[in-house]
């Protein structure tokens, strides 16, 4: 028999190309064609914790070239054992950790072939977590090749959001996954991290898999059917439209509550233990989705699963396509908000990964800043300002003092447009991506305003909605939207390393008497002295008090390293302020923005301080366990 190469021009994808306002080219270039779509059929083995899959891809080449090879994630090889990329990279209690336990997971692959019998295994290289697999034809532009792939997975116990423990399962990354492709035809190729998520184009997912028939189950998509066989085993299947990956979760003794908001059902597959807090976490994801739908855009899908999860160490919370998983505690009181702020941040990514799918390989801040400057957002709405992280033993905290303990541990290691796996070390990636890139933002916000900066996210989200912004795209719709350019903000920020800090260094007013010089004096010279002590430039406004209640305000481009203000007043200086409005959020040292010339205890405002950063540290560590 001969066998032919299958490769065919894709109707759908011309009609999608050519009329679909989804698959219009981005100002990159991107589009959000159908790429990557998958059949799954995958079983669980409950005993030997094993997935045993096969996989249909449908891959079309958007790009400008001929393709003589595709590559594939196998993510899962990242747990193999401790000397993988992956592990290598992740911090020594991460790694003791995980090595203690040895049980590790990899990913095996089985039979490789174009649809149609052309057998590939011989044309296949692996290196970890990519797999390589050189074709017999050039694909053209414009068409289509459907690979069939074989897979077995070992389930490790459970790292960073994937594998088992016990009798639940978190399953993600799980399958072969095709890598994404750039319009010039290059990939998006990266092994897996520690310091990196995931960036995948846009498909449709139809994917069976059979569980024991005790199992609840939570997905990506929507349920299409379910059957039980004689030996015990349930097959469900689920199909997913425009989305860029699966997940999937299992658990005997999920309990599910479903609710309808705004037409989007939301599930919460609750563990029995953590009954008591269904009413808060459907409470809060009922809000999340109102503000975020009201600020950016619809929710796009019509359901949202919240699963109660193992996440593992690396874990926390994670968010896939239409269900976001969140480790629960027991322990927490109402009075912490920390899994309220992660499910928020969870369900933000719906906005800023799901639909909006920036590459978080080498452009993290795009999901990761956005979305946290988005939950600072819903916990000040939902919460108020003043204590909407915690509130505990008569002290709280809020989201952005949170923040900022993280964001001062590393200042100025790294700029925040990196390679995830090129950061200095896991909490440099983390202080900038998530949280130096959410004050930068913030900063924005109060130079351009609120309803502005709203505005910039809403015509962000809605420009690029299923499609690959690039940074440039985002500082582009920030200019337009705002009509100012913005380079002077974004350059130094994006790119640099350095940080912002502006000082009140000297004040003084001296007497000036008329002819007589022991007469009472009738006028005073008064002197301000400002200093830039970081790199960075922002405009900043003075306010300058007098002891006679009269205000006076100056305006500094912040250019030079120090200006002096200089004027005659009718009363001494009381005292001087940089920036009293506060809008440099990213100033690394708020004490040093004021002065005054009575005493007003500024050591122990300062002790004051650092124990105040000392607590917002504690406390980050023991929500972070």
């Amino acid at each position: 028999m001969a066998y032919w190469f299958p490769i065919k021009i894709s109707v759908t994808f011309l009609v999608l190309f050519l009329f679909s306002p989804l698959s219009s080219l981005g100002q990159d270039g991107s589009s959000s064609s159908v790429v990557a779509s998958y059949q799954i059929d995958v079983t669980l083995d409950n005993e030997k914790k094993k997935l045993y899959g096969d996989e249909l891809i449908t891959f079309t080449n958007i790009s400008e070239t001929s393709l003589d090879t595709l590559y594939l994630h196998l993510y899962p090889n990242a747990f193999r054992d401790e000397k993988t990329t992956f592990m290598r990279e992740c911090p020594k209690w991460f790694r003791r950790r995980v090595a203690r336990r040895r049980k590790w997971g990899y990913m095996d692959i089985g039979n490789v072939e174009i649809a149609g019998g052309v057998g590939l295994n011989d044309s296949i290289i692996i290196n970890e977590t990519v797999m390589k697999v050189v074709l017999p034809q050039l694909v053209p532009p414009g068409e289509e090749v459907e690979l069939c792939v074989e897979f077995t997975v070992q389930l490790p116990e459970v790292i960073a959001r994937m594998g088992y423990k016990g009798d639940h399962y978190s399953i993600g990354q799980w399958f072969p996954k095709m890598c994404a492709i750039r319009p010039d035809g290059s990939w998006v190729n990266h092994q897996y991290h520690c310091s990196s998520e995931f960036f995948a184009n846009f498909g449709t997912y139809d994917v069976s898999f059979a569980v024991p028939e005790e199992y609840v189950v939570g997905a990506t998509g929507y349920l299409q059917d379910e059957t039980v066989d004689d030996e015990g085993m349930k097959t469900v299947r689920y199909n997913a439209e425009t989305v860029h990956d699966f997940y999937w979760e299992a658990d005997p003794d999920f309990t599910v509550t479903r609710e309808v908001f705004d037409g989007v059902e939301v599930s919460f597959l609750c563990r029995p233990a953590h009954k008591r807090k269904i009413p808060r976490v459907m409470e809060t994801a009922r809000m999340a989705l109102n503000y975020l739908g009201e600020w950016y855009g619809s929710y796009p899908y019509k359901k949202l699963v919240i699963t109660d999860a193992e996440t593992g160490p690396g874990g926390g919370g994670m968010e896939y396509p239409m269900i976001v998983a969140v480790e629960f505690s027991w322990l927490l009181p109402k009075s912490i908000r920390f899994e309220e702020a992660v499910l928020i941040h969870e369900i933000g990514h719906q906005w800023w990964y799901g639909v909006v799918a920036s590459n978080e390989f080498e452009e993290a801040w795009l999901d990761e800043g956005i979305n946290t400057y988005s939950t600072r957002k819903v916990l000040e709405t939902l919460y108020g300002e003043r204590d909407n992280f915690i509130k505990l033993f008569g002290l709280t905290l809020r989201e952005p003092q949170y923040e900022r303990g993280t964001y001062l541990m590393k200042p100025k290691s790294d700029p925040i447009v990196k390679d995830s796996w090129e950061f200095e070390n896991f909490l440099s990636y983390t202080a900038t991506v998530y949280s130096k890139a959410s004050f930068m933002l913030e900063t924005l916000e109060r130079y351009v305003g609120e309803d502005v900066m709203r505005e910039i996210l809403r015509t962000y989200y809605q420009r690029f909605s299923f499609r690959h912004p690039t940074t440039d795209d985002f500082i582009a719709i920030a200019e337009e939207v705002s009509a100012q350019g913005l380079d002077w903000f974004f350059e130094p920020l994006l790119y640099g390393t350095g940080v912002c800090d502006y000082a009140v260094t000297w004040i003084e007013s001296r007497e000036t008497y008329g002819v007589d010089k022991g007469s009472t004096p009738e006028r005073y010279r008064t002197k301000v002295k400002v200093e830039r002590l970081g790199a960075v430039v922002m405009p900043v406004g003075v306010l300058i008090e007098l002891e006679d209640g009269e205000s006076i305000n100056k305006n500094w481009d912040g250019m030079d390293r120090w200006v002096e203000f200089e004027m005659e007043t009718g009363s001494k200086i009381k005292s001087a302020v940089v920036d009293p409005e506060s809008k440099i959020v990213l100033d690394v040292d708020m004490n040093n923005n004021g002065m005054t010339v009575a005493s007003q205890d500024l050591a122990l405002f300062k002790i004051g301080s650092r124990l105040l950063f000392l607590w917002e540290t504690a406390i980050q560590c023991l929500t972070g366990l």
